[in-house]
Parts: structure tokens; sequence; C-alpha cells
């Protein structure tokens, strides 16, 4: 228990730190955002792939482009399957 919370103020203090270092830079558009559609395929040379899931958080950065941040909270590592 008392490691679980060690890691877990770590991780804490992680985002903190991102956070900080970051906000001059991106502005949050939303949390928990969920998305579907497909992308590339425009050029007519390769098929479009779907992309469905959920993103942790979109930013928008000083150029304007979009910024997907993933947030991992896992001990474990994805494996390969899981990320399919």
């Amino acid at each position: 228990a008392d490691n679980e919370q060690v890691r877990h103020l770590e991780m804490l203090a992680t985002f903190l730190r991102w956070r900080a270092n970051t906000r001059g830079q991106l502005t949050e558009i939303g949390t928990e955002v969920d998305v579907d559609g497909l992308v590339g395929g425009g050029d007519g040379e390769e098929p479009a792939v779907r992309v469905r899931g959920r993103l942790d958080r979109l930013e928008r950065d000083a150029e304007g482009r979009l910024v997907v941040v993933d947030i991992k909270t896992s001990k474990s590592p994805v494996t390969k399957d899981d990320a399919q």
C-alpha cells in the first residue's frame, strides 16, 4: 500500500511538472474526448485508417496544431495484442 501511494505521488508530481512547463505553449481543448474517424487516404495511394478511442487530453499548441496527451497510469506495459 505504501509503495502504491509513493508511485501515485510520483505520477502526480510528474504530471504537475509537465503541466506547469507547457501552460504557456498549450491550451486545453478537452479531456476524455471520444474520437472516431478516418486518417489519411486522401492521396488515393494508401487506404484511410479508422481511428477510434478516447483521448485523455486534447490541446492546441501556439501554431494552432492539435496535441494529443496520453496519461499513463498503469504499472504494466500495454501488450501488443491490447494495443491492436
